[in-house]
């Protein structure tokens, strides 16, 4: 016989799950995972390549046309940004977390010395959380890794309804929300409350009111900015979504980034502008403090306190890519450029698994530190004040930052 609370736990169990459904509105079963890559690029999310490239010019003896004939061939889709941001780097003040395949390799930073290697079945998203733990999502459960250990701990999964973005709390490692493909609704989670359905339980859900999908940022005011149709829209602490005014974006925006205190990043093809949505502007007035103009073929944008990293493909061919790391300040008019060649490693594929390598930019940026951990075709990490290549250090590449690098941003 069961006992009555057997069976409270049960119905909520069951409850949890038909909640799931009725509110994310997609099936309670994620679709079958690719199988794992190699060489630590992203899975899944890394081919999901939209139509929010930056617009301009091929490169260059790519496509040979006609006198006088103008060019119109479409950009190698792998020059277009993620439909997602790839979460597959994240730092702390102490570590450098990659995930590489299903396994996440933890280092120790500036050194790079490989500290632990854990296995995390289906992991596809890792973040560093405030208090320097790295919280990844898998398929059957959420891995948290503490300041200094060198393991995880294990906990309840979230849903995994395909593809995943995580946006961190702002003031604790313990919570997030989940943002999933497709769905305008955004749930969040508590890593410590007590669960009393299969998964980790839910503080709240905002829903984003006719959100398009492309891009969306929590500017550290409890609220959320995110891209519609009309332009860009902002939720409160409330739950009351409206348009916000932001004279001089004119583009489609591909990423939001926050910048803390009620500000956020907003990238178009060609720009990247600082807009102030926060609670103490005028209702659906955003202002703008701070423009940049975006180098080409601008694949992948991070931040990091007041630092903001872009990073840029100046040529590619199949294994080997010529990258631009433009590194800025926050209200200042210094901008760093680092370049490097980013090459296919030599190291034999899997047995039977020949085929072209993939491409799945990516960027960190370590808070406190100059250090950005990039990863083209492999993982590259440098001293971006200096130049100096941290890992790996047997590449013969070698990048010094020149002074003359030191330039003020195009557009301001």
């Amino acid at each position: 016989m069961v006992s009555p609370a057997i069976a409270l736990l049960r119905a909520k169990s069951c409850a949890g799950r038909l909640l799931w459904c009725a509110l994310l509105g997609a099936a309670c079963r994620e679709p079958p995972r690719p199988a794992p890559t190699t060489g630590g690029g992203a899975q899944e999310q890394s081919s999901l390549r939209g139509p929010l490239a930056p617009v301009g010019p091929e490169l260059p003896t790519r496509v040979e046309l006609p006198a006088g004939e103008r060019a119109r061939v479409e950009l190698d889709a792998r020059l277009r940004p993620p439909d997602q941001p790839l979460q597959r780097l994240a730092f702390s003040a102490q570590r450098l977390a990659q995930l590489a395949g299903e396994q996440l390799l933890v280092r120790s930073v500036p050194d790079m010395r490989s500290l632990t290697r854990i296995e995390m079945p289906g992991a596809r998203n890792v973040v560093a959380g405030v208090g320097g733990d790295f919280v990844a999502a898998g398929s059957e459960h959420v891995y948290r890794v503490a300041l200094l250990d060198d393991h995880a701990e294990v906990l309840a999964p979230v849903p995994r309804l395909g593809p995943t973005t995580i946006l961190p709390g702002a003031d604790s490692s313990d919570h997030f929300w989940l943002l999933y493909e497709g769905i305008p609704t955004l749930p969040e989670f508590d890593l410590e409350e007590s669960i009393v359905a299969p998964y980790i339980s839910v503080l709240s859900w905002t829903q984003l009111t006719e959100f398009d999908g492309r891009a969306v940022a929590n500017p550290g005011d409890g609220s959320f900015v995110y891209t519609s149709a009309r332009g860009l829209r902002r939720v409160t602490t409330e739950g009351r979504a409206h348009d916000v005014s932001a004279t001089g974006l004119g583009e489609q925006v591909w990423r939001l980034l926050p910048a803390g205190g009620g500000a956020v990043w907003a990238a178009t093809p060609y720009h990247l502008q600082l807009l102030q949505v926060g609670s103490g502007r005028a209702s659906g007035a955003a202002g703008a403090q701070q423009r940049i103009e975006l180098p080409r073929h601008a694949v992948a944008l991070t931040q990091q306190g007041r630092d903001l990293a872009v990073l840029a493909v100046e040529s590619l061919d199949e294994a080997r890519a010529r990258l631009r790391v433009e590194l800025y300040h926050q209200g200042t008019d210094e901008r760093r450029v680092l370049r490097f060649d980013d090459v296919v490693s030599a190291a034999p594929l899997d047995a039977g698994a020949a085929r072209t390598p993939e491409f799945a930019p990516e960027l960190a940026l370590a808070p406190g530190q100059p250090w950005v951990a990039v990863f083209g075709f492999g993982l590259s990490v440098f001293d971006w004040r200096t130049g100096v290549r941290l890992f790996p250090r047997t590449s013969g590449a070698a990048s010094v930052l020149s002074p003359t690098q030191n330039l003020a941003p195009r557009a301001h």
